[in-house]
């Protein structure tokens, strides 16, 4: 018991001591960065909507300007979900989201391109919507 009396108090002055610091550490710690290939998935869009006019137009056939404007109205649509599923899982990852072509040693960056064409559904080999 004579021994016991000591390194309990050396343990609870040390949980007292570093329990603040643990806290302040980790409280004030940077957000993690994850990375989304914006490239990819404009691509993805885009093959998307070229399939999509050529199965109802056939696939020599030219644009109307009613087409043109239809595909100026799915890219704006899909340039709205974009923004809304970035803004959406960079809240649920709680992490802050760049464009991976901008980041030079992608190795140690969590990478979301998939996750949001998931969400977005595109395929990804085609484009096309699933």
């Amino acid at each position: 018991m004579r021994h016991v009396t000591p390194i309990l108090a050396s343990s609870i002055v040390t949980l007292a001591v570093i329990g603040p610091l643990l806290y302040t550490t980790s409280a004030h710690r940077a957000a993690p960065v994850a990375t989304i290939d914006l490239q990819k998935l404009v691509e993805a869009a885009q093959s998307r909507q070229l399939a999509s006019f050529r199965a109802s137009h056939g696939a020599q056939a030219v644009p109307s300007a009613s087409d043109a404007q239809a595909a100026v109205d799915d890219t704006a649509r899909f340039a709205r979900e974009l923004s809304v599923a970035v803004d959406t899982l960079g809240r649920t990852c709680r992490c802050v989201l760049v464009n991976k072509a901008a980041i030079l040693n992608t190795e140690v960056v969590a990478d979301y391109t998939d996750a949001l064409r998931t969400q977005l559904k595109l395929d990804q080999s085609t484009g096309a919507r699933k």
